[in-house]
């Protein structure tokens, strides 16, 4: 197994932790071939492996000779990407599969997202083939349908893909709450897998492949989960930093005492790949929940212990209906979980980020 990057964790197919979801999730997409269609939403937080499952999807699928289009949704921002990537996914498909230029040209035109669907779905089902598209992070095309490329609504855009013939849909995202509040009714057609993280003999396994040049006790191993709390992502980043500060190191065995140093190092300093990794984590969270000072302010209080809204209201001084429609943001993107002592941070490092970012910091 190749060493990962600690930004793009891919997990090896020979590991088998999303085996069983890839099977199924490939065969019902599948389905669209004997008019059986299904679509699929996974969801879970950053760091799960959605985009790791996505990727791996459309490798099995390929091999199987089916035509795949991906879309990174994070990455589209500018009025006609959206139009110009689909367009342009299609052309490439239909000339691999030798369609006749009658199928292509009509695509070619095509000014607009609802004229590319209409035309790509007839010359897939002309040719009795099939497309399956992976939009990873949907969400993110919700600010793409003001252009006027576009001219649909989200809910519109998903409702003509869905009662295509021949093309079949897997979308990722944060939570079912999240899509819902953006497509509506449109979700209603398709099926929600929620990704599992990782139990603890996967985690070791991971692990192990990782840094097969070093060991780590069973109490290394054991923090390494309980720290990690079972997210691919956060395994890799962990492990990453181990090996790029002991590495070499005259050291038998990796203990719980070097990954705790390592981990809190770590989060700590400005060039640790935790710390790293967190900069970035915490603009996705506000870009999702829609940005603002108050949300960055909630959130640095949620960090320092659970708290009701009305507490957040008086720290933050809010009024109460003004802290409550934060909160409700918050908890489409799964962030935060209401407890017995008020809402929390649900992600353990995230919280220790902030208390150390922001202890000497007015947000």
């Amino acid at each position: 197994m190749s060493t990962p990057s600690p930004w793009v964790p891919i997990i090896a197919e020979e590991l088998p932790f999303r085996s069983e979801l890839l099977e199924e999730v490939g065969k019902g997409v599948m389905g669209v071939m004997e008019n059986v269609k299904c679509n699929y939403v996974i969801y879970g937080p950053i760091g799960i492996g959605k985009t790791s499952i996505l990727l791996s999807l459309m490798r099995r699928l390929r091999r199987r000779g089916i035509k795949v289009i991906y879309i990174p949704c994070d990455r589209v921002f500018m009025p006609g990407d959206l139009l110009n990537l689909l367009r342009e996914a299609f052309v490439k498909c239909l000339e691999e599969l030798q369609a006749r230029t009658g199928y292509i040209t009509p695509l070619m035109r095509a000014q607009n997202i609802e004229e590319v669907l209409e035309h790509a779905d007839k010359a897939f089902e002309h040719m009795d083939r099939c497309c399956i598209m992976l939009l990873d992070d949907v969400e993110e095309l919700r600010p793409l349908f003001r252009y006027s490329d576009v001219r649909i609504t989200p809910m519109e855009f998903l409702d003509l893909i869905t009662n295509s013939s021949s093309i079949s849909l897997v979308c990722s995202t944060l939570s079912p709450r999240l899509v819902r509040s953006i497509y509506g009714t449109a979700m209603d057609s398709f099926t929600m897998k929620r990704v599992m993280k990782l139990t603890r003999d996967e985690v070791f396994e991971l692990v192990n492949n990782m840094a097969k040049e070093m060991e780590f006790s069973r109490d290394a191993l054991d923090e390494i989960h309980k720290v990690s709390e079972g997210l691919p992502l956060y395994v890799h980043i962990i492990v990453m930093e181990i090996l790029r500060r002991y590495r070499g190191i005259a050291k038998e065995t990796v203990d719980s005492e070097v990954v705790s140093r390592a981990v809190y190092m770590s989060l700590r300093e400005p060039w640790g790949l935790l710390h790293r990794h967190f900069e970035h984590y915490h603009q996705i969270l506000l870009s999702k929940a829609g940005h603002g000072r108050v949300l960055a302010r909630i959130l640095v209080e949620l960090a320092k212990g659970p708290k009701g809204i009305m507490e957040l209201s008086n720290v933050i001084g809010k009024p109460y209906h003004y802290i409550a429609s934060y909160v409700k943001r918050l908890q489409n993107i799964e962030v935060i979980e209401d407890t017995a002592q008020g809402l929390a941070l649900k992600d353990r490092l995230y919280r220790e980020w902030l208390n150390l970012k922001f202890a000497l910091t007015v947000v």
